[in-house]
């Protein structure tokens, strides 16, 4: 997602394992920078932003599709966890619409 005209990437997979780790790209400078990690890493989870923060809702933790959300605040640089979802999702996609997940 994108917040202040950068663009945040979080989770995935490395062909060996999930990652929890984040990186930011600036594309004025045309450089890209590290971001605290998220609390659990993640495979496939759905991203969207909104009023500044960054969500990271569901996808797949081991062999478990993932119930965990969390946000990221980029202005404290801290991640911080959401309710749980009702329902398990994985490879889905987010959006925000007026400043609604």
């Amino acid at each position: 997602g994108t917040i202040g005209g950068r663009i945040y990437v979080a989770g995935g997979f490395n062909g060996v394992e999930g990652c929890d780790g984040m990186d930011c790209f600036d594309p004025i400078l045309g450089q890209w920078e590290s971001k605290e990690p998220m609390q659990t890493w993640r495979i496939g989870a759905a991203t969207a932003t909104a009023g500044g923060k960054l969500y990271i809702l569901g996808g797949k933790t081991g062999g478990e599709h993932a119930l965990v959300c969390e946000c990221y605040d980029p202005s404290a640089g801290v991640w911080g966890w959401l309710p749980p979802m009702p329902e398990r999702h994985v490879y889905c996609a987010g959006a925000a619409v007026v400043g609604y997940l």
